[in-house]
């Protein structure tokens, strides 16, 4: 196997495929506002995700999850949280009910919002741009994802543009 720097991140190829990459364009770093909420969090990957992907505010995410049973600064079950989401008039369904690359997924769900989980990990990906403070690999694999869906009323939510710094 050959791997190849490209921008941020890292291809690994076999010598006779073509190479998959996640373009450098294909990613923004994003904490969702945690940094400038004052709730000093870490391990809020799950209400991060979230925030992007619904296009709430991060203190209203962080509230829900805090009504689903998330405790400060420690990880939380999607499951539950997805559901707190629900309860509180937010859309999401489920998209993915198997594994799929993070390659994959940004080449099949193009347009959209979508609240995507990866072992030990939660992330967004609007307009099929990805938006984490981590740095996703083009192999990583997707085990659930859930599509936010805007009410044709509500206007509210950003792109993928509005998040860049």
């Amino acid at each position: 196997m050959l791997a190849k720097r490209v921008g941020m991140m890292y291809s690994t190829t076999m010598t006779n495929e073509q190479p998959t990459l996640i373009e450098a364009g294909k990613q923004i770093k994003n904490d969702a506002g945690s940094s400038e909420s004052g709730l000093n969090e870490n391990l809020d990957c799950t209400i991060r995700a979230l925030s992007v992907s619904s296009g709430i505010e991060y203190a209203v995410a962080h509230k829900i999850g805090k009504d689903a049973g998330r405790k400060d600064r420690h990880r939380f079950n999607v499951p539950k949280l997805i559901k707190e989401a629900k309860k509180n008039g937010l859309k999401y369904y489920k998209v993915i009910r198997s594994t799929i690359t993070v390659n994959k997924f940004l080449q099949k769900y193009s347009k959209g919002r979508f609240y995507c989980v990866r072992r030990g990990h939660a992330f967004a990906v609007v307009d099929g741009v990805i938006l984490d403070t981590t740095y996703n690999t083009p192999f990583q694999i997707i085990t659930e994802a859930y599509e936010f869906i805007q009410d044709a009323e509500d206007s509210s939510c950003q792109t993928a543009l509005d998040y860049v710094i």
